[in-house]
């Protein structure tokens, strides 16, 4: 393969400053099922030294495809993406030059490399860090299980001991030889996490990688599928700072040749349908063999960082104005209870009060909620976390709770109550929960 460029010139504030409000935007549209699921399967399956844990894997797999779900495409529960996500051809006009190094069998286009899949890796690198993370025999990039165990293989031999943000700066350098990909990348996995930022150095003091990046091309999904407000603010942010040179075009949702179209199935719990971005070209399917370049819109700068305010991306969990299937909450509480929400709802306390908990409790229970685990947290902000399956009980206790719109996916047993260190006071109270 060419190349890689070297990282990027720093120029005005700080990564983390600048990218914490592109984070959040990102993290708005939260993981699907199969995605969070293979997420955590590949952070499991790496060595214990590694010490890598999901959230990092999730927010590559969104800065690259949006969760597999780049310009439209929507990603099954089988793992794999309709149509396939394929990037432009690294052709050297605008781009990184690599030529073709796999006859055109995985991304179709026997001239040039393309990245592929939703981890967006280019052939030569996918060789040396093929996976099979779903245990079905195959290693596929396409396949979201067996591509997130290859990128937690590749950060783990990349960055050594990931326990460490030095670690894990050298690890996501060289997946993306950016100083403005580490910044979005390593704050978007602190946000998935509940943490705050990485203190960040203004300029990077890790030397140049020595594997070959995963994926050359600034990360497609970094503001191709925002909503028009965050794309904005990112591209007016972006002017402060000094891109790359040498790098591809954004990645477009295209059927290679010999692709076979994945089932329709879907998590009905968990959508993973979005919108197409109003500013990208909506898969066209067509075969890159071809040689023309995928339709992937303007190419996104790799160093936006939009402000906070921005809105939610179309993949945010439901508001408020739909009601679960069971019913919507009642308005009295003559009977105690709250038809719809969780049978058992467990409560992660990160206001540092143990009487916060304690009172959150108390009001679910006399709702009819069972109170299961109460745990410690460093999670700065309130929301309803869910285990795939409870999405709408989850959105009920949001509603009641005052928290609509916190609602996440998430790792958890049963749905989970974050108390948040910065507004902890949205669950005080005396009010009932009804």
């Amino acid at each position: 393969m060419g190349p890689p460029a070297g990282p990027e010139a720093a120029s005005g504030p700080t990564p983390q400053a600048s990218g914490s409000g592109l984070a959040s935007a990102l993290a708005a549209g939260g993981i699907p099922s199969a995605a969070l699921e293979a997420y955590v399967r590949a952070a499991s399956a790496t060595p214990a030294a590694c010490h890598i844990a999901w959230p990092l894997v999730a927010a590559i797999g969104r800065v690259e495809s949006n969760h597999g779900r780049f310009a439209g495409a929507v990603l099954h529960v089988d793992g794999r993406s309709t149509p396939p996500i394929i990037g432009v051809a690294l052709d050297g006009a605008g781009a990184a030059l690599i030529r073709d190094t796999d006859g055109g069998r995985l991304d179709g286009d026997p001239v040039y490399d393309r990245a592929v899949g939703p981890m967006q890796f280019i052939p030569s690198t996918w060789r040396a860090y093929a996976s099979d993370g779903d245990g079905d025999g195959r290693s596929d990039p396409f396949d979201i299980y067996d591509a997130a165990a290859a990128t937690a293989k590749y950060l783990c031999a990349a960055g050594g001991d990931l326990s460490s943000v030095a670690g894990q700066t050298r690890a996501v350098l060289a997946y993306n030889h950016s100083d403005s990909y580490v910044a979005t990348v390593l704050t978007l996995a602190a946000a998935y996490a509940g943490t705050p930022p990485p203190l960040l150095p203004t300029t990077s003091a890790e030397p140049m990688p020595t594997v070959p990046p995963a994926n050359p091309a600034p990360p497609p999904a970094i503001t191709a599928d925002l909503p028009p407000a965050a794309r904005v603010a990112s591209a007016a942010d972006a002017s402060a700072s000094t891109p790359s040179t040498g790098r591809a075009a954004g990645a477009a949702a295209v059927s290679p040749p010999s692709a076979t179209a994945a089932p329709a199935l879907t998590d009905p719990a968990a959508p993973t349908t979005t919108a197409p971005p109003a500013s990208t070209t909506a898969p066209t399917g067509a075969s890159p063999s071809s040689g023309a370049s995928p339709s992937s819109g303007a190419s996104p700068s790799s160093g936006a960082s939009p402000s906070s305010g921005a809105s939610p991306s179309s993949g945010a969990p439901p508001s408020s104005g739909a009601s679960p299937s069971s019913g919507a909450p009642p308005t009295g509480c003559s009977t105690g209870a709250v038809p719809g929400a969780p049978a058992t709802v467990d409560i992660a306390n990160g206001s540092g009060d143990p009487a916060a908990a304690t009172g959150l409790a108390s009001r679910l229970a006399a709702a009819g909620i069972q109170v299961g685990a109460v745990t410690t947290t460093d999670a700065l902000t309130s929301a309803v976390q869910y285990p795939v399956g409870q999405r709408p009980q989850a959105g009920v206790l949001a509603v009641v709770l005052g928290l609509v719109g916190s609602e996440r996916l998430a790792p958890v047993g049963h749905v989970t109550v974050v108390i948040g260190a910065r507004d902890s006071g949205r669950l005080r109270g005396p009010q009932p929960v009804c």
